[in-house]
């Protein structure tokens, strides 16, 4: 369970502090005199009247080994848990997370024709609770999962005293929260059937690797990349053989290029010429009753805005006749 401030996954383990000289010894020996001494002057101390507990003190702080009886655990600062208080989940994360090792129990050997004619006309019990429920109102999927105690608001995620546990009411069966808890723990159990059923087939696995279970991973990662392999080396050689073929297609759309450029030119000399004109085509087109363009007895343009013609007021004479209106351009 993740603790306060410490939800660090991984933690880099540093001991086992040895001198491991190369053929450069001196330039070894005066790079770790230097790093030693920044770590003190970083810290603040000196290397001559300071205790032994201050240098390891200030070498802890800087992850630095000065003798062979030290260790320093210094945590994976990018590694993280995402939810507080709930069991980790390899579906929250893109990484592997750290899971306990179970150990299997030595399962004793039970004859099987007992077992079963024992176990025949055998009926589950069903779960007593100890609290009346009305399973009318309850999903049907949902109660196998009831449990035989109240069921309280965030019972599951939060960490609360006696005293907040006795101030709380217990929730109505049947209502919202209620069923959004006993989904919980339906999740739960079957995050747990599944993380069981993944160790039996890694079980297995390994049997059928003659290997063991820690070891059965990679052997199986290195098949699927075998497979993998295999995959793309096939679809590799299908393409390379239809790539053999493309001399043959690029002669036979030459052949093809040629033979449309001929059917072009053909329907060129088929197409009408511009003066050759049927004479049902002449008899229609013409129009006996057409309006000629030079006649023109439409009053209308006196009325039209045209831009280079105006209507000039009307004209009385002295006499008191209208004058008609004149069109001037």
């Amino acid at each position: 369970m993740v603790q306060k401030a410490q939800n660090y996954m991984y933690r880099k383990y540093y001991s086992e502090f040895k001198y491991r000289y190369s053929s450069s010894k001196k330039r070894q020996e005066k790079r770790f005199e230097r790093n030693r001494r920044r770590v003190f002057k970083k810290a603040g101390i000196d290397s001559i009247s300071s205790t032994k507990e201050e240098k390891l003190l200030a070498s802890r702080r800087s992850t630095f080994l000065l003798t062979e009886s030290q260790y320093i655990v210094k945590p994976i600062m990018h590694l993280k848990y995402k939810k507080k208080f709930t069991y980790p989940l390899q579906g929250f994360y893109n990484f592997p997370i750290p899971h306990l090792k179970e150990t299997s129990p030595a399962v004793p050997e039970v004859d099987m024709t007992s077992f079963f004619e024992a176990n025949r006309n055998y009926i589950p019990p069903t779960p007593v609770l100890t609290h009346p429920i009305d399973v009318s109102k309850v999903p049907p999927d949902l109660i196998p999962y009831i449990p035989d105690y109240p069921v309280y608001y965030g019972d599951i995620h939060n960490h609360l005293s006696n005293k907040q546990k006795a101030q709380r009411k217990p929730l109505q069966v049947g209502s919202k929260k209620w069923k959004d808890h006993i989904r919980q723990i339906k999740f739960f159990k079957e995050n747990q059937l599944a993380r069981e059923q993944e160790r039996l087939d890694r079980l297995d696995n390994a049997k059928l690797w003659n290997t063991s279970p820690h070891k059965v991973d990679q052997r199986l990662s290195h098949e699927r990349l075998l497979n993998k392999l295999q995959d793309r080396y096939d679809d590799y050689r299908k393409i390379k053989s239809q790539v053999s073929t493309i001399d043959n297609l690029n002669n036979e759309c030459k052949k093809l290029s040629s033979l449309i450029e001929d059917a072009h030119l053909d329907l060129a000399l088929t197409q009408r010429l511009s003066g050759d004109t049927s004479d049902d085509t002449k008899a229609f087109e013409q129009r006996p009753c057409k309006r000629v363009a030079n006649v023109n007895h439409n009053l209308d343009l006196l009325q039209s805005s045209h831009t280079k013609k105006r209507i000039r007021a009307l004209n009385t004479s002295d006499d008191g006749i209208v004058l008609t209106p004149v069109i001037t351009e």
